[in-house]
């Protein structure tokens, strides 16, 4: 009897140890994200509030919360991407006229060298493909894969992104 507890227990401890799925699990380091310039009021901090979007949380996150993240804006129809890094953080990889052309590049762009950054990405259109440096100095690649501008300057900016958390500019393949 004494036995048939223990391999009881056993087996138990074994399957209690064992992480569940998304326990310890870090974020995706690749998808599809869409950011805009919408306000919204926050009633819990009595003030208006924008998303950004955090590659290291592979989400939208509130810029009154958050310290790495990259918003849109838009001013007179012109889209920019801005971060609230401090840094140089935006490098254009390249312009293409299709978003065949685009993809191909945007999935096979393994690894980048950047000669300089920009403050900011501007002007943002579709079909770009971006360099982005965070305040941690971790990067992604992005795909510029549509842009929604609205009469009043209200921007809606869809792209792919590939994360690269260690630090160096070398993405993993698609």
């Amino acid at each position: 009897m004494r036995r048939t507890i223990y391999i009881v227990l056993s087996v138990l401890l074994a399957f209690l140890s064992c992480e569940r799925d998304g326990g310890g699990e870090n974020p995706p380091t690749s998808g599809t994200a869409t950011i805009n310039n919408f306000l919204s009021f926050d009633e819990a901090t009595e003030s208006y509030n924008l998303l950004g979007f955090s590659f290291a949380e592979a989400r939208l996150v509130s810029i009154l919360e958050s310290t790495d993240y990259m918003t849109v804006g838009c001013a007179d129809s012109v889209v920019n991407l801005q971060t609230n890094s401090y840094l140089k953080s935006f490098y254009l990889f390249g312009n293409f006229d299709d978003a065949v052309t685009a993809e191909t590049v945007f999935n096979t762009l393994n690894s980048a060298s950047v000669a300089s950054w920009s403050e900011w990405a501007n002007p943002v259109s579709e079909n770009q493909i971006w360099i982005f440096r965070t305040g941690k100095k971790t990067y992604a690649k992005l795909w510029i894969k549509s842009i929604l501008i609205e009469p009043t300057d209200s921007v809606k900016c869809t792209f792919d992104w590939v994360y690269q958390p260690d630090g160096t500019l070398t993405f993993p393949g698609k």
